[in-house]
């Protein structure tokens, strides 16, 4: 720090830090405060329809996948992108029969659940493009879960803020199941249609409905949702098919992504939330990032630039 200070080089202290062997020490708390690991606990797994998630412990196994495929973004600075567009996967053999739709059926057996090793897991290339990057990751898809049902509006919300960086303002306080009385709906497309007749709640729709019905594609646990339909949504006039369609088109809002990722970091970084004062710090960051498509290594060492040198 003296040196980096010293020399107004705040890469030789992050280049210091992420190849740190302790630099999981900050990358663990700062993944479950960023994905909201919490909310798993909040909201387990049904244990008689998702057996398979305590059979494999998949409650460590998501921990651990989203741990490590953070902290290689930040060793090997990777573009922020790949949080959208990854084409590999750091999982063990019980998330990689999963993803790929192996083994799915109801497992029993909840105390020989095995003890999830870090040893265990290993990169892979993604076998099917809809996994890969956080929006496919079991740990996002369960901490936006019930336990029962996926929300895909909580998904479709928290989509909006770390990718687009388009927070949401606090929802209206509307009781949605008296809303819907009288309206025969069924499909969540069709509740959605609802929801957005009533004035109070028609702007946040219009914003991430379309995101809510394609994220609908998993379950609560991140496998294969049964009730999904596939029929297309349009996203600012872009005609969307299915979940890669949706990776694509996330994909070009880099820039909004990397700007979304680096008030996270401040954020835990600094204790507190950003807010107006920090605009200038954020427009110097993502100028300084740029260049060389916003790596979240370099996003990184602009922040200590900006708040610690």
């Amino acid at each position: 720090y003296s040196q980096a200070k010293k020399s107004r080089k705040p890469q030789i202290l992050s280049d210091y830090v992420r190849k740190h062997h302790n630099f999981r020490r900050f990358i663990a708390p700062f993944t479950y405060q960023w994905l909201k690991l919490g909310e798993i606990k909040t909201n387990l797994p049904d244990e008689e329809a998702f057996s398979t998630y305590y059979a494999k412990n998949f409650e460590d196994a998501y921990r651990v996948e989203a741990e490590l495929f953070v902290e290689k973004l930040f060793k090997e600075n990777r573009p922020i992108k790949e949080l959208v567009t990854a084409d590999y996967q750091i999982v063990n053999s019980d998330l990689d029969d999963f993803y790929k739709g192996v083994g799915w059926a109801k497992l029993r057996g909840r105390d020989q659940a095995p003890i999830v090793s870090e040893m265990d897991f290993a990169v892979k290339k993604v076998n099917d493009a809809n996994r890969g990057g956080i929006l496919g990751m079991g740990a996002f898809l369960t901490t936006t879960g019930n336990g029962v049902d996926p929300l895909p509006l909580r998904r479709a919300a928290w989509i909006s803020e770390n990718i687009l960086d388009s927070p949401l303002p606090t929802p209206p306080d509307v009781d949605v199941e008296l809303f819907e009385a009288g309206h025969n709906v069924k499909s969540l497309r069709e509740r959605l249609a609802v929801h957005a007749e009533n004035p109070a709640c028609n702007s946040c729709h219009k914003r991430i409905d379309s995101l809510a019905i394609i994220m609908d594609r998993f379950d609560t646990i991140g496998g294969d949702n049964n009730h999904y339909s596939r029929d297309p949504v349009k996203i600012n006039g872009e005609k969307i098919k299915d979940f890669v369609e949706l990776k694509q088109y996330l994909a070009k809002y880099e820039k909004a992504t990397a700007r979304a990722f680096s008030k996270r970091l401040i954020e835990y970084m600094y204790g507190r939330e950003t807010g107006v004062q920090d605009e200038s710090k954020l427009d110097a960051i993502l100028a300084e990032c740029e260049p060389d498509g916003y790596r979240v290594g370099d996003l990184y060492t602009a922040v200590l630039r900006q708040y610690f040198l």
